[in-house]
Formats: structure tokens, C-alpha cells, sequence
């Protein structure tokens, strides 16, 4: 609870409490091992992936590759905008990934990769 009281009082907004609430008591967190990288293999490297070449990436842009922690780090907000926008989610574009999924992506962006 002192926590919390402290965490207010430097300024953080309830989404960030929650996030941090969420980091910290989650038995065994979320990684790129354990979620990230069987995450983006599922549902994303089938076209962002540095061993497809223009043919086999479905129009998915040169360059804009997830098959790394690094990759995942650097487009984590588009990762953001793109798969977990409740208005219009863009990827995958067949779908695929389950609520619990999304929610546990949500999660994995905030506490391993500190998306904002």
C-alpha cells in the first residue's frame, strides 16, 4: 500500500500504477523467452522477418523485421499502434491472436520492453 501512496505522489497516473502493479506481482514475468518471441514467431515473423526476401513478406515493408529482442524493442510502438489499437488493429492482418494474448502483449510491452 506505501507503494502505491508513494507512486501517486511522484506524479504517476493510475495506467502506470496498474502497470507497475502488474510488473511486480506476476509469479513469473513476461519476457521476450517465455512470451515475446513465441508471440511474434506465431503471429508476425510469417512476413517481418529478415529471412524473407520482397516475394515472401506479404507487402510487409523491408526492414521492418521482429525476429529479435532488439527488432521487438525498436518498433514496440508501432508493435503498440499496429496489434493492440481497440479501435482498429491492423496486425496480423488474418487476426489470430486471443484476448489473453493481446492483454498478456500488453503486459510484455510495459514490463519487459517499457513501452510507455
Amino acid at each position: 500500500m506505501i507503494w502505491l501512496l508513494a507512486a501517486l505522489g511522484c506524479g504517476l497516473g493510475a495506467q502506470e500504477v496498474d502497470s507497475f502493479d502488474a510488473c511486480a506481482t506476476r509469479e513469473v514475468p513476461l519476457s521476450y523467452a517465455n512470451f515475446g518471441k513465441p508471440f511474434l514467431e506465431r503471429h508476425c515473423t510469417g512476413c517481418h522477418s529478415t529471412h524473407l526476401d520482397a516475394d515472401r513478406r506479404f507487402d510487409a515493408p523491408l526492414g521492418v523485421d521482429l525476429d529479435s529482442f532488439d527488432a521487438a524493442v525498436t518498433y514496440q510502438s508501432r508493435i503498440q499502434a499496429r496489434v493492440l489499437d481497440p479501435e482498429s488493429p491492423q496486425m496480423p492482418p488474418g487476426g489470430g491472436p486471443t484476448e489473453l494474448e493481446l492483454e498478456r502483449l500488453q503486459e510484455w510491452l510495459d514490463c519487459d520492453l517499457g513501452a510507455p
